[in-house]
């Protein structure tokens, strides 16, 4: 599910666990890194 956020943040959750977050990488994901980081967590 997205939700929208505010201030430029993109986070990644699934099952409430934090997959990936720009403010904490301080990047976006590259291509893939958000399909891949979903695969291994069983989503």
């Amino acid at each position: 599910m997205a939700t929208v956020g505010g201030h430029g943040q993109f986070d990644v959750l699934a099952d409430a666990d934090l997959l990936f977050s720009r403010h904490e990488a301080g990047r976006f994901p590259e291509p893939g890194e958000v399909a891949r980081l979903l695969s291994t967590h069983g989503v």
